[in-house]
């Protein structure tokens, strides 16, 4: 876990665009939620993500470092795969499905509250592989 740390720390924003860059396109293009419900769930999501971020730094900064991997490697899981439910949604239904009323109602409501919890999800991921990466920093140095 160390030698991957440290490989993923030298690499760039720059190098990363570049491996991306022939599907840059196609992955900014995919559609998370309906286009109806912006921006009032993209604000909520920023300010729930934000909040996250103060919250889980504050449940996680005297964690031991197999703990906050192991809850790493639970939100990264989360994200992803809510992400993935999102695009499938939003492929889905009014495309291939179409739900009437009350269930409809439940997946507008379902889908919503998925596409705020990927911006919960990013968001403790990013303070726990913070975490991790500054006390191994700290290690090394110290």
């Amino acid at each position: 876990m160390k030698r991957l740390l440290k490989v993923l720390g030298t690499i760039t924003p720059s190098a990363i665009l570049t491996v991306i860059s022939p599907w840059y396109d196609a992955i900014t293009g995919w559609g998370l939620i309906i286009d109806a419900w912006q921006p009032q769930l993209n604000s909520s999501a920023s300010i729930l993500g934000a909040f996250s971020v103060f919250m889980s730094y504050a449940l996680f900064k005297d964690k031991s470092n197999d703990v906050l991997r192991k809850y790493l490697y639970s939100s990264l899981g989360a994200f992803a795969f809510l992400i993935l439910v999102c695009v499938c949604l939003d492929k889905t239904v009014g495309i291939f499905w179409h739900p009437d009323g009350f269930i409809l109602a439940f997946v507008w409501i379902g889908w919503s509250i998925i596409y705020v919890a990927i911006f919960i999800a990013l968001s403790i991921s990013l303070v726990l592989g913070t975490l991790l990466i500054t006390r191994n920093e700290e290690k090394s140095n110290g």
